[in-house]
C-alpha cells in the first residue's frame, strides 16, 4: 500500500518543494493534492510540482474516493 503524506501548499517549507522532492525520489508514487484555495489558483502549481490529481475543498467524498481509485488503478497498471 502506498504511504500518505499531508503537507500545506501555503507553507513554502513543506508545500510544493516537498511534493517536488517526493516526485523526484519516488516518481511512481501517486500524489493527490487537496486544497481549500480555489482550483484556478492552485491546480497549475500542483500539477507543475508533480501532483497527479487535484481536488478543491469542499469536495464530495465520492470524488475523493474516485480520485484515489483512479490513482491506485493507474499505479497498478504501470507496475504490470
Amino acid at each position: 500500500m502506498a504511504p500518505a503524506q499531508k503537507t500545506s501548499s501555503a507553507c513554502p517549507e513543506s508545500g510544493w518543494p516537498f511534493v517536488e522532492s517526493i516526485e523526484v525520489k519516488f516518481h511512481c508514487l501517486p500524489i493527490l493534492a487537496v486544497s481549500a484555495l480555489p482550483r484556478t489558483a492552485v491546480a497549475p502549481s500542483a500539477h507543475a510540482a508533480g501532483c497527479d490529481r487535484f481536488l478543491a475543498k469542499p469536495f464530495d467524498v465520492d470524488d475523493l474516493l474516485g480520485a484515489v481509485r483512479e490513482l491506485l488503478t493507474e499505479t497498478e497498471a504501470a507496475r504490470t
